[in-house]
């Protein structure tokens, strides 16, 4: 069988074999009500704070009316400055959402290239790959990030890019190992007998193939940096006052809870 054969029938199988994964995924009910739900998310993000302008740089609101609970005029309350929280809670999002946004790109920027050509190349690369990752793993995260706010205070860019460079190499790991059994599939030595270039075949033949799992880890990833950017919100690190924050709010509730057990 000529080489060309062998190559057509690698390809052949490979295209079989590739799954429909878009397809696949809005056939699931629950991912499709997972997407509406970051849609949602992502509209409230974008269109709250155009539709309420004042929200951002309100510091007060009516004083007579704070630590109210639920009512027609306020939804959810006021704060302890009189303020909506329903208003605080939808203009809040964009600048949570953000800082979640800036952490997950960074991390994917950075750990899915690295982690492709540490399983694709291997040798020096792999070992240079998994020299930074094992040094960024023995780094304490959380200090290397308020070392980082101290100097850019009240920062959101450099506390989420600093957080989305320590957590690069946990994906890296994760995509390298599921690069290493793709690179042997035939399909990719078909590629490879062809005279495809490194990059193309990483591109267009692996980096597909381990989609999945790069989706997987991202969704964790950004569970993890909603996690960190709440808790640095809610520290007064990330969010000059009196802009609303989900973290922001939390910690102005906490410290109402015995007054007003609504908030």
């Amino acid at each position: 069988m000529s080489t060309g054969v062998i190559v057509s029938e690698a390809v052949r199988l490979r295209a079989n074999e590739a799954p429909r994964f878009l397809r696949r995924l809005l056939r699931r009910r629950l991912a499709v009500a997972c997407i509406a739900y970051l849609a949602v998310l992502v509209a409230i993000g974008l269109v709250a704070p155009i539709a309420l302008p004042t929200i951002a740089g309100e510091h007060a609101g009516d004083l007579l009316s704070a630590r109210q609970g639920p009512s027609l005029h306020h939804l959810l309350g006021t704060d302890s400055l009189g303020r909506d929280l329903l208003d605080r809670l939808l203009v809040g999002t964009r600048v949570t959402m953000t800082g979640v946004a800036e952490a997950l790109i960074v991390v994917l920027v950075l750990g899915v290239p690295l982690g492709l050509a540490a399983g694709y190349l291997g040798g020096w690369v792999d070992q240079l790959v998994a020299w930074l990752a094992d040094l960024t793993f023995s780094i304490p995260a959380v200090v290397i990030i308020i070392v980082v706010l101290s100097v850019f205070p009240q920062s959101m860019l450099a506390g989420m890019c600093t957080l989305g460079v320590l957590a690069a190499p946990g994906l890296m790991r994760v995509v390298r190992a599921a690069t290493l059994p793709v690179r042997e599939e035939l399909y990719v030595a078909a590629a490879r007998v062809t005279g495809l270039s490194r990059p193309y075949i990483i591109s267009r033949h692996v980096l597909p193939r381990i989609a999945g799992a790069v989706i997987v880890q991202a969704s964790l990833l950004a569970a993890v940096a909603l996690l960190v950017q709440t808790g640095l919100a809610f520290l007064t690190l990330v969010v000059a006052s009196p802009a609303p924050s989900w973290g922001g709010m939390v910690a102005d509730g906490t410290s109402n809870l015995l007054i007003q057990a609504w908030r």
